[in-house]
């Protein structure tokens, strides 16, 4: 198991039809990676969460100039499990085991 300190950005967008297509586009364009997302429809809004490799700030440029207006910065734990039947018991058991709750996890 290997665990490293990474930046997470959050923000909100309308619930349209191609707009993580545009975004992701815009995205490539720059050269900015994903490693990794959640997204999520409530209603009219979609809220997204994403790990970058780098270029925060040249993202959340591209963000403001797509209309989002607030843009969450944090950082997360990412962790990249063995693809082994156990790996998230496994895991799991040591952060509770280290009074470590996981608020949400993607």
């Amino acid at each position: 198991m290997k665990a490293e300190l990474v930046t997470e950005i959050s923000f909100s967008f309308p619930n349209e039809v191609g707009i993580l297509a545009k975004t992701s586009r815009a995205f490539s364009d720059a050269e900015i990676s994903i490693q990794g997302m959640l997204n999520y429809s409530k209603g009219s809004t979609t809220d997204t969460y994403m790990v970058l490799s780098d270029k925060i700030d040249e993202a959340k440029k591209i963000l403001t100039e797509q209309g989002v207006e607030s843009i969450g910065q944090g950082n997360i734990v990412a962790v990249e499990l063995e693809s082994k039947t156990g790996a998230l018991a496994d895991m799991s058991e040591r952060l509770a085991e280290a009074s470590v709750n996981i608020s949400n996890m993607y």
